[in-house]
């Protein structure tokens, strides 16, 4: 069965990134964000130290994209994404223990993807595609499906997806009025809808309210940006507005609730091409907590807390010892977002990680996209592997 962790699921926003990132991942992996030449290496590639003895379970997944994490009771885990059937993509949850995939499904809902997961206390998890939320069983089969008359909650013009122990958080744009944002409990019943001019993100809190993200200016990304609070039936309980330094054009890569309803953020500051990343943890009351820099040779792309406050950044950094010079980054930051440990990953091709998960005894689970050459063809897997800083942990 499953356990409802308390803090350490990875509740994080599911972004339609998950759908476009099919079309863009082989060029990702070749040429990262903070890399401005495709033919030659940035002078400030490093020769990274390589942590790969500390890995203590691995497992590849073929023609499977990895969108969410998530840890069962008895230690094994979760993996939801979408795999390929007859050049289709169809939405996957897999059930992995100690790195073997022991049990999986594809569900017959062709061109989507499951872009987040949840366990509960009952032994039973949730799941949500861009179309369509789901519970299901431990063994895999699904308890419901909503809707179940062949119809679909969004489209895809979905924003943001975000479900927790609370039930699901969806939006999807509609040219007409704007945001719709939908709020379903963990039944798969509808509690309310609103719309909204635009919203950004949402992030589904520990009291069953919602956090809303967005740029001050709307569509125009700046320094300022606006975050939103709203009880756990829809209404509204205070908006502030929060200064981003040293960011002139903040665009959000990555968000996600931390214990307490506090949230933590990744910016990306687009007016400089993207070479400046930003990270910040905004308290109970929408005020900026803290805030810090990325080191300019590294991009973050997810983040997780851990049991203890700290939180894990997973990213890439490029390195000089190989042909396409990507490695997975690791990171810790203490509560006050001060560095605690860096972590370095990567074989010999070119991997892009985009999804990490701590589990309640100190693992980090980290997915990442992994591009060969084979034949005169590239070929992309997913990599999924265990890790802990501490030495314990990752088996079970």
């Amino acid at each position: 069965m499953c356990l409802m962790p308390r803090v350490v699921e990875n509740r994080s926003n599911r972004m339609l990134f998950v759908l476009l990132s099919f079309a863009f991942l082989s060029f990702s992996l070749s040429c990262p964000s903070f890399v401005s030449s495709c033919q030659e290496r940035p002078s400030y590639c490093n020769e990274w130290p390589i942590s790969n003895n500390d890995i203590v379970w691995e497992h590849t997944l073929s023609e499977t994209y990895v969108a969410a994490i998530s840890q069962c009771l008895d230690g094994s885990y979760l993996v939801a994404g979408s795999i390929v059937h007859n050049d289709i993509w169809y939405p996957w949850l897999g059930k992995l223990n100690n790195g073997v995939v022991e049990t999986s499904v594809y569900i017959d809902k062709p061109s989507t993807s499951f872009m987040g997961v949840h366990s509960l206390g009952d032994g039973t998890f949730i799941a949500a595609s861009s179309k369509h939320l789901y519970r299901f069983n431990d063994d895999l089969s699904d308890i419901w499906i909503v809707p179940s008359d062949g119809d679909q909650v969004g489209n895809f013009n979905v924003r943001a997806i975000d479900l927790n122990d609370e039930g699901f958080a969806f939006i999807h744009e509609d040219v007409e009025v704007g945001s719709i944002l939908m709020r379903y409990d963990i039944n798969g019943n509808k509690m309310w809808q609103d719309t909204f001019e635009e919203i950004r993100y949402i992030l589904l809190l520990d009291d069953g309210g919602l956090a809303i993200l967005n740029y001050d200016e709307m569509s125009s990304p700046s320094n300022k940006q606006t975050i939103e609070r709203l009880d756990i039936n829809g209404d509204t309980l205070w908006k502030k507005t929060i200064t981003i330094d040293d960011c002139n054009s903040c665009y959000f890569v990555y968000a996600t609730s931390l214990m307490g309803n506090e949230i933590s953020i990744i910016w990306n500051d687009g007016q400089i091409g993207g070479n400046n990343q930003l990270i910040g943890r905004v308290g109970e009351e929408g005020d900026l907590i803290w805030l810090t820099k990325v080191p300019f040779e590294r991009t973050a792309s997810a983040l997780s807390e851990a049991q203890d406050g700290s939180i894990i950044l997973v990213g890439n950094t490029c390195n000089m010892r190989k042909e396409r010079f990507t490695d997975v980054w690791l990171s810790s930051l203490d509560r006050n977002g001060n560095k605690l440990w860096d972590r370095y990953f990567g074989n010999e091709e070119g991997e892009y990680s985009n999804t990490i998960h701590t589990s309640r005894s100190g693992c980090i689970v980290v997915s990442a996209a992994v591009s060969e050459k084979q034949e005169g063809h590239q070929n992309i897997y997913y990599w999924i592997f265990g890790f802990t800083d501490t030495g314990s942990g990752c088996t079970f």
